[in-house]
């Protein structure tokens, strides 16, 4: 199960990419201004009939194609210390949506890992899957915020998916860490009662305490905490039937039938009524008391 400080590595490398698509393009913004010229001038020589083509409007298409790229390109070396995100896409004629091949390789590496762990492609898969996989979740959720296509958005889309699943984790994980305190906290009480029967058979009296069941239930009452009114509205017994349990007198199996399943909703907890104690042998009279 994907834990918060996965998810929390997952926000930080899409936040990231950005700024890695930034120092791509610096580096490359001279080739940029290159490539730009030289669209530029296949478009000139063909506007001027320096390239023969079967007829003007093949022509002019294909001038209008190469002054597209032309401007791409030259608008990519000018914005390229902004770091924009879109500066990745379009630059190469026939390839509209392609990215860098080192920023493509990060891009399928986080998706894939984000796709994992939202249980939406397994180890297994492709890259490609996986980011198929993940763009259907965008698409789905919080990419409705969004206007363009997934890739211009995916940066910052895939994030805040990485935040709703970061919160669903730290919920499931507090979750989880309630029920394991609340197991241990049963597990140190009854430790505790055994102890305390273990040293009055030590010491041949008989204890004075509530009975078993009853101090079991107010224990677990407090802890959480829960009223009377709240496990009877919660499937369990009505006030009168836990009085009788709180006071240690006898009840149906049916009563421990409901109070088991009302207070392990409280306590997040599957109980049966095998988790509750016995009632508990009340105290005996002590035969060297008048002595």
């Amino acid at each position: 199960m994907a834990t918060p400080s996965d998810w929390a590595d997952v926000i930080q490398q899409f936040r990231a990419l950005p700024a890695q698509c930034s120092r791509f393009h610096l580096m490359h913004s001279g080739s940029y201004f290159d490539a730009s010229q030289k669209y530029a001038d296949i478009a000139h020589k063909i506007r001027n009939g320096e390239i023969i083509f079967p007829d003007q409007a093949a022509a002019d298409e294909m001038a209008k194609r190469h002054e597209r790229v032309a401007e791409s390109y030259r608008q990519a070396a000018v914005d390229a210390p902004s770091g924009a995100w879109h500066l990745s896409l379009g630059l190469t004629e026939g390839e509209e949506r392609k990215l860098p091949s080192g920023i493509k390789a990060r891009v399928l590496a986080y998706t894939k890992r984000a796709a994992v762990l939202a249980g939406l492609a397994g180890e297994d898969s492709s890259e490609i899957d996986a980011l198929s996989a993940w763009a259907d979740r965008l698409k789905s959720g919080v990419f409705a915020r969004f206007g363009g296509s997934v890739i211009d958005n995916l940066p910052e889309a895939s994030a805040l998916l990485g935040e709703e699943m970061l919160t669903r984790a730290q919920a499931e994980y507090a979750r989880e860490e309630q029920a394991r305190r609340v197991v241990e906290r049963l597990r140190l009480d009854s430790e505790r009662l055994e102890l305390d029967r273990a040293r009055s058979e030590r010491r041949g009296v008989e204890t004075t305490q509530p009975s078993t069941r009853a101090s079991w239930l107010q224990f677990q009452m407090d802890s959480v905490p829960v009223t009377l009114n709240w496990l009877a509205q919660h499937g369990g017994p009505d006030n009168k039937s836990i009085g009788k349990v709180l006071r240690g007198e006898p009840v149906e199996q049916m009563v421990l039938q409901k109070l088991a399943k009302a207070l392990g909703a409280a306590l997040g907890v599957q109980m049966t009524t095998s988790d509750i104690p016995p009632i508990g042998s009340p105290p005996a009279e002590n035969s060297d008391q008048s002595r």
